[in-house]
């Protein structure tokens, strides 16, 4: 074997380093926005009551639903689609995928408003209106940072991802200094500030550019994706998001507030599942291109010993040190420890999934088999919540982690099943 140039292993020293560097940047990301929605949620439990909190939570929920359905649609594809694509129709891709977004975003900011001012109006509350435009306002905020944020991983612009999440913090921080300031740290208040921060640095990027166009190529790839993924990702919401509405029926506004203070504790680690699927799906669509199942076999069972070896780590020291944690949370709420343990277990079958969901996802016939799982998990959790939430909060928490599990177990084999018959 010939030594390597000067010129190669410069090259080479070059590329380790970009690597370094955008997987410190993806982490960093992370991070950031985990302090972002750390700082928020524990300034609503610190300064205001349990029922504003939960007016926030229930309505991040359906955010979250709505952001659900543009990762169906087009962040996932996208991730599917565009590593596989020529150079020549890259940017088809990227205008595609960003004019449905807009329009999906302008769609579900307006409906939402409005089904949200008819339900307060018909409740006598007088926010009525107010509510609703803020409500509005943090949809459209929320899609236009995640569609940003997705489309420089895509590409693997991870530190202009980074930058751009940074503009959105320091925006969001400010707002939230003055809310304090002036005692009006409300829930509408603060999601009127996270929908202005968040279509700021968009505002700014695409200021004086043209309008996306949808290229019908373009959209039938997304789509072959997306029409699996779509169903997919309500069924998914519904197992893994609607459980606030069900314990705020049994359990009343304050069991609500209770199960997601304690799963601030867990956020990193919920937010480094993110990190992970920004930076590694699209190699492994990449690699299942190419044919190489192998590699995608090292890289998913090192990322998934690497992560679980990580929670157990966290969980450790969160047991340990609790005692001076829960001072954090104020006088407001004390004993939560099941339950941070029992979203520990929620989240140790969490990784797992997301880290096998990576291979079946990087084509249009993964993404069928997972919509097919959905609908099992839905029909498992959602009579087991209606049943077990009213014994209590651990039970709520204890049955998402067990339809954690049962997916955990069968898209796991399922990968290993596409890893030895492509190989």
């Amino acid at each position: 074997m010939l030594p390597l140039s000067m010129s190669e292993k410069f090259r080479l020293a070059s590329k380790m380093n970009d690597k370094w560097v955008k997987a410190v940047a993806a982490l960093a990301d992370q991070f950031w926005l985990s302090l972002l929605n750390f700082t928020i949620a524990l300034t609503f439990i610190r300064e205001t009551s349990k029922e504003e909190y939960a007016l926030f939570i229930l309505l991040q929920t359906p955010i979250l639903l709505v952001q659900g359905v543009q990762n169906a649609l087009f962040i996932s594809p996208q991730a599917t689609v565009l590593p596989a694509s020529s150079d020549a129709r890259k940017p088809f891709v990227k205008n595609t995928s960003s004019a449905g977004q807009a329009i999906v975003a302008l769609s579900a900011a307006i409906f939402c408003a409005f089904g949200l001012f008819v339900y307060r109006h018909i409740t006598t509350h007088t926010d009525d209106w107010t509510l609703a435009i803020a409500f509005a306002a943090a949809i459209l905020g929320a899609m236009a940072r995640e569609g940003a944020r997705a489309a420089r991983y895509a590409e693997a612009h991870t530190l202009q991802a980074l930058l751009g999440d940074l503009a959105y913090g320091i925006l969001l921080l400010l707002t939230l200094a003055l809310l304090l300031w002036n005692h009006a740290f409300t829930a509408r208040n603060v999601l009127l500030g996270m929908g202005l921060a968040g279509m700021a640095p968009l505002v700014h990027a695409t200021w004086g550019r043209a309008i996306p166009k949808v290229d019908r190529t373009a959209w039938r790839e997304l789509w072959a994706c997306g029409r699996w993924a779509l169903p997919s990702v309500l069924v998914t919401w519904v197992n893994l998001n609607a459980y606030p509405f069900v314990a705020a029926i049994a359990l009343g506004s304050a069991a609500v507030a209770n199960i997601n203070a304690a799963r601030l504790f867990l956020m990193p680690i919920a937010l480094g599942i993110t990190a992970w699927s920004n930076l590694m799906r699209p190699k492994i669509s990449a690699h299942m291109a190419r044919n190489e199942p192998v590699a995608v076999r090292r890289l998913s069972l090192q990322s998934l010993l690497i992560a679980e070896t990580g929670l157990l780590a966290f969980i450790l020291f969160i047991a340990l040190a609790y005692p001076l944690l829960e001072g954090m949370l104020g006088p407001k709420y004390h004993g939560l420890l099941p339950l941070v343990l029992a979203w520990s277990v929620f989240f140790a079958f969490s990784l797992m999934r997301n880290i096998f969901m990576a291979t079946l996802m990087a084509n249009q016939r993964g993404y069928r088999k997972l919509h097919h799982l959905s609908w099992l998990a839905l029909a498992l959790v959602m009579p087991a919540l209606v049943l077990l939430s009213s014994r209590g909060a651990v039970w709520v928490i204890s049955v998402l982690g067990s339809v954690e599990l049962l997916s955990c177990l069968i898209i796991g084999r399922m990968a290993h099943a596409l890893w030895k018959a492509t190989a």
